[in-house]
């Protein structure tokens, strides 16, 4: 004995396209949620900043080399003033490379007219 059923079927085009948005819909998200790369590798120190330096103009001069995902110039907690350093993490390891490159050129890195050290921020 043979039993048939009946199965409702969607156009091709219309299952094809919502998948699609689905996909990129999630991809997105996911995207935007967890960052791809290890961000030890993504965030440098910088060192020697003048105490005037605030963290818009660090992040202004420092988006000259990536999308900057977290800028911070560490301040005393006492009187709020700069410690004279700070941190950057870039979006991607790439522009990380990009940043720490430029020191090794003869300008090196100059803020508020005065070299900075760069380098790799190494996790305690």
């Amino acid at each position: 004995m043979i039993t048939y059923i009946q199965v409702e079927e969607t156009p091709a085009e219309q299952t094809t396209e919502e998948t699609t948005e689905a996909s990129t819909a999630d991809a997105a998200e996911e995207e935007d949620s967890q960052p791809t790369e290890n961000e030890n590798l993504r965030k440098i120190f910088t060192g020697g900043l003048n105490r005037e330096t605030t963290d818009e103009e660090m992040k202004i001069y420092f988006g000259k080399f990536g999308k900057i995902e977290d800028c911070v110039i560490l301040k005393d907690r006492n009187d709020n003033k700069s410690k004279g350093f700070g941190f950057v993490t870039y979006k991607t390891i790439a522009e990380t490379d990009a940043c720490i490159k430029q020191k090794k050129t003869e300008e090196g890195h100059v803020l508020g007219d005065k070299k900075i050290e760069v380098k790799r921020a190494i996790p305690k």
